[in-house]
C-alpha cells in the first residue's frame, strides 16, 4: 500500500506539472488574441466546468467585445480558435487524470468520496473542501466560502425540471457491426 501510495503521489506531481505546462502553453497561444491570457485561461477553464468544453469555446469564439483585443487577429480566428479549442481540450485532460489520481489517493488513505472534507482539484490546485463548513481551503491554508446559493444555471435548470446533462452517446459508425 505504501509504495503505491508514493507511486500516485509522484503521478499527482507529474500530472501537476504536466497542468501548468499546458496551461502556460494556451495562455501564450492566446497571447496577442486577447488583452489579459491568464484572465481568458480563467474565463475558458470556468466556462468548461459550468457549461462544458463546447459551449466555453462558443462563448469564447462569439465574444468579440472582449475576444479579440485586437481587431487585426479577426482574420484568423476562426483558425486561433480551433487552436485554442485542442489546447483546451489537453488542458481539461490533464484536469480529469488530476481528479482520478487525487480520487485514488483519497481511497488509499481511507476517505470516502462523499465525506464532508475531501481533496479536490480547482484548475490544477489541490484544495480541501469543507461541505459542513461551506468552505474551500488553499495549499497555504487561505479559505474561501461557499454560497449556498444555487447558480443561475441550476435555478433555470430546478424552473424547467431538468435533469443533469450527460453526453450524447457517440454515434454508432458505419464500419461497425450491428450488436443483436
Amino acid at each position: 500500500m505504501v509504495q503505491e501510495l508514493e507511486s500516485i503521489v509522484a503521478a499527482l506531481a507529474r500530472e501537476t506539472a504536466a497542468y501548468e505546462a499546458k496551461r502556460d502553453e494556451l495562455a501564450h497561444a492566446l497571447g496577442g488574441l486577447v488583452p489579459d491570457p491568464s484572465d481568458a485561461v480563467a474565463d475558458l477553464l470556468s466556462w468548461s466546468e459550468e457549461f462544458g468544453r463546447e459551449h466555453a469555446i462558443e462563448l469564447f469564439q462569439n465574444d468579440l467585445h472582449t475576444y479579440p483585443a485586437d481587431p487585426g487577429v479577426t482574420e484568423r480566428w476562426a483558425e486561433r480558435v480551433m487552436d485554442v479549442s485542442r489546447r483546451v481540450d489537453a488542458l481539461l485532460d490533464v484536469q480529469d487524470r488530476l481528479d482520478e489520481l487525487t480520487c485514488e489517493r483519497e481511497s488509499l488513505v481511507g476517505r470516502v468520496p462523499g465525506e464532508a472534507r475531501r481533496q479536490v482539484n480547482f484548475q490544477g490546485q489541490e484544495c480541501e473542501l469543507d461541505g459542513a463548513a461551506l468552505e474551500v481551503r488553499d495549499r497555504e491554508g487561505k479559505a474561501y466560502a461557499i454560497s449556498d446559493r444555487l447558480t443561475l444555471t441550476q435555478l433555470n435548470a430546478r424552473e424547467v425540471g431538468a435533469e443533469p446533462h450527460q453526453p450524447d452517446p457517440p454515434s454508432p459508425s458505419r464500419d461497425r457491426m450491428r450488436s443483436r
